[in-house]
C-alpha cells in the first residue's frame, strides 16, 4: 500500500516528536529520581508518575497563537482521580478517565517542545475524540492541567461545553493576590482535605491544601440574566490572535511545562501570556469549527410588517433570531409587550445547550449569523423559555452594558412580571448600537 503524501507528512512529523521525547527522556525524568528538583513549588505536587506515551494515539491542533500541539494519549493511566470523582463513579471512575502528554512546538524549532499532561475526568459518558483544544458541546467533567513533573496548574469543571469554574490547589494562603488574577470571575479561597485519590497507592496524603476556587459570572440556574457578562463571539484560526504570545521558549531541550521553571503555566495576565504559556482549553462555542456553523445559517435582514407565529423547530439559530427581532420590531411600533411562546409553538421548557448557558436551565443561548447592510454579523442572544416561572414576558424598553474588552454591547429586556429578571438578552458588536437604538429604543 503507497501513502497519500500528507499521510507521509503525519508520520514523519510524531516520529520527530517522539525521537525528541526518547532524546530527552532521561532529562525530563530526573524528577522520577530526584524530587527536591521540585520541591521549591508553592502549588500541590503529586508523586511523579512514569508516562509511556502511545504513539499510535495522537491527535494534532493548533494553539491560537500558531503553536502546534501534538495530544499524545498515555498507554498506562496514573490511577489518580479527585476525591469527590471516586467518591461518586467508585470502581468505574477508570472506565470515565483519560490521560494525555500535551507536546507544544516552540516556534524556534531547535528548543523542541514545552509538555503538559491533561487528565480528563468524564461525568457519566466519555465523548469520543476528547482533545485540549476544544471542549465537545455534549461534554460535561473535569479538565485536570499538570507539568510533566506533577506540578498541578489549574482544574477546569465543565457543563456541556462550557467552563463554568476553575481550581488551583497550593500549599499556602494566596488569598492577597486572588482578587487581581482573576477580574472576571467569582473567586473563594479554603483549606481543604488532600484533593486526590489514588487506585494504586502512594498519593494519598493528610496534607491540607488551600483551594481557590473561581465561578464563571454566568447564572446558571436561569436567574436574572441582568447579571451576566457573556462574551462576544470572536473565532480565530490557528493564525488568529489569542492566548499566548509567539516567540521561543527556553532552555536547551524545551520547557517542561512549570516543573522546571522554564514555564509561565496556564496562560493570563499574570504571566503576561508569555511564549511558553499555555492557553486554557478552549470552549466548543468559542471554537472556529462553532462559528463555521453559525456562518452557515448565515440570513439576510429582511423586516415583515406583520410577523405570523413560527414553529420553534423549522428554524435555525439564525433564523430564529430574525424571528424574534420581527415581533420586537412590531410590538414596540404598537406600544405592546410580547411572550417568547405567542411568536414561536414547541418552545423547548428545558434549554438545550449553548454557548453563553449549559442545557437544563430556563434560558436558552444562541448564536445567530445575520446580514446587516451588506455586512455578516455574528449576535448572540438569549431568551426564557420557562413559561410557569414568567421567564418569556418580554417588556418594552432595555437596559445596556458595554463589554470594552469585547466592543460589544448587551442589551438586556426584562421580564413584564419580575423586573429583576430578564427575558431577551441580545449581544451586538458596538457599532450596531446605533442601529438597534433606532428602531427598537423607546
Amino acid at each position: 500500500m503507497q501513502l497519500a503524501p500528507e499521510s507521509i507528512v503525519e508520520i514523519n512529523e510524531i516520529a520527530k516528536v517522539k525521537g525528541w521525547f526518547e532524546t530527552n527522556k532521561d532529562v525530563l525524568e530526573v524528577y522520577k529520581t530526584n524530587p527536591s528538583y521540585r520541591e521549591f513549588s508553592k502549588d500541590l505536587i503529586l508523586p511523579f508518575f512514569d508516562k509511556e506515551p502511545d504513539w499510535s494515539n495522537f491527535s494534532e491542533y493548533f494553539f491560537p497563537d500558531g503553536r502546534k500541539v501534538f495530544e499524545v494519549n498515555i498507554k498506562d493511566l496514573s490511577g489518580i482521580v479527585p476525591v469527590d470523582f471516586f467518591e461518586k463513579y467508585g470502581s468505574s471512575s477508570s472506565e470515565l478517565v483519560e490521560e494525555a502528554l500535551l507536546f507544544v512546538e516552540h516556534t524556534n524549532s531547535e528548543i523542541g517542545y514545552s509538555i503538559w499532561v491533561a487528565r480528563y475526568f468524564s461525568y457519566g459518558k466519555k465523548s469520543d475524540g476528547m482533545t485540549y483544544h476544544v471542549i465537545p458541546s455534549d461534554w460535561s467533567g473535569r479538565i485536570d492541567l499538570f507539568t510533566f513533573s506533577e506540578v498541578h496548574l489549574k482544574s477546569f469543571e465543565v457543563e456541556d461545553g462550557l467552563i463554568v469554574k476553575t481550581l488551583e490547589y497550593k500549599t499556602e494562603d494566596p488569598s492577597k493576590r486572588m482578587a487581581t488574577e482573576n477580574m472576571l470571575m467569582t473567586c473563594t479561597g479554603s483549606w481543604i482535605d488532600y484533593p486526590y485519590y489514588g487506585s494504586g497507592g502512594g498519593v494519598a496524603s493528610t496534607q491540607s491544601t488551600f483551594v481557590i476556587s473561581c465561578h464563571n459570572p454566568i447564572d446558571l440556574s436561569g436567574g436574572s440574566g441582568g447579571a451576566n457578562w457573556p462574551t462576544h463571539p470572536n473565532p480565530s484560526g490557528p493564525s488568529g490572535g489569542g492566548s499566548g504570545g509567539g516567540g521561543t521558549g527556553s532552555g536547551a531541550f524545551g520547557s517542561t511545562g512549570g516543573g522546571s521553571g522554564t514555564s509561565n503555566g496556564v496562560c493570563d495576565h499574570t504571566n503576561n501570556f508569555a511564549s511558553d504559556c499555555i492557553p486554557s482549553p478552549e470552549n466548543y462555542w468559542e471554537s472556529l469549527d462553532y462559528f463555521l456553523e453559525v456562518l452557515a445559517t448565515l440570513t439576510q435582514l429582511q423586516w415583515v410588517s406583520d410577523p405570523i407565529v413560527k414553529d420553534y423547530k423549522d428554524l435555525n439559530n439564525s433564523e430564529k433570531l430574525l424571528h424574534i427581532l420581527n415581533h420586537l420590531k412590531f410590538n414596540t411600533d404598537k406600544e405592546l409587550n410580547f411572550k417568547i411562546n405567542q411568536i414561536m409553538t414547541n418552545v423547548p421548557r428545558i434549554a438545550p445547550p449553548g454557548p453563553y448557558k449549559p442545557s437544563g436551565g430556563w434560558y436558552e443561548s444562541q448564536t445567530a449569523a445575520l446580514k446587516i447592510n451588506n455586512q455578516t454579523y455574528y449576535i448572540g442572544y438569549v431568551f426564557g423559555n420557562q413559561d410557569g416561572f414568567n421567564y418569556i414576558n418580554v417588556k418594552r424598553g432595555y437596559d445596556r452594558k458595554y463589554i470594552e474588552d469585547k466592543n460589544q454591547i448587551n442589551i438586556y429586556f426584562y421580564d413584564v412580571n419580575f423586573p429583576g429578571r430578564t427575558a431577551l438578552e441580545i449581544y451586538l458588536p458596538k457599532e450596531l448600537e446605533s442601529w438597534f437604538d433606532s428602531l427598537f429604543k423607546m
